[in-house]
């Protein structure tokens, strides 16, 4: 069963250790959802796995204002990347999809402001 059948109330209930392991999956599950609600059942997972990456570089940029400053300088670069276990491929997201999440995680006022962890 995966995370989407449980979305979908179809399959079984996840045993207890499982939610938390998936509950940062789940609203990126939930958003290829709403973008494609053409798909239904497994037809969802290549969207919701590409919404996921979304969400992991999203996630990088609003916990570091480093990372935010680096890639804007262009000293580094962030990729985006789907690994197909089955076939060895990988999809990279586009450069500009990255740039994209960046410029609006600047906008966001909940971005993380100061570098430096706490003591």
């Amino acid at each position: 069963m995966t995370l989407i059948h449980a979305i979908h109330g179809t399959g079984h209930p996840l045993e207890r250790n499982i939610p938390p392991l998936v509950d940062n999956i789940e609203p990126a599950v939930r958003r290829a959802m709403e973008k494609h609600p053409d798909l239904h059942g497994d037809k969802i997972i290549p969207s919701a796995i590409e919404e996921n990456v979304r969400q992991g570089v999203k996630d990088l940029f609003m916990l570091s204002p480093s990372t935010r400053n680096i890639v804007k300088s262009g000293d580094a670069k962030v990729v985006g990347a789907i690994y197909n276990v089955g076939s060895g491929k990988i999809k990279w997201l586009p450069e500009s999809t990255v740039f994209n999440i960046l410029d609006g995680v600047e906008k966001d006022p909940n971005r993380a402001t100061n570098p430096m962890a706490k003591n």
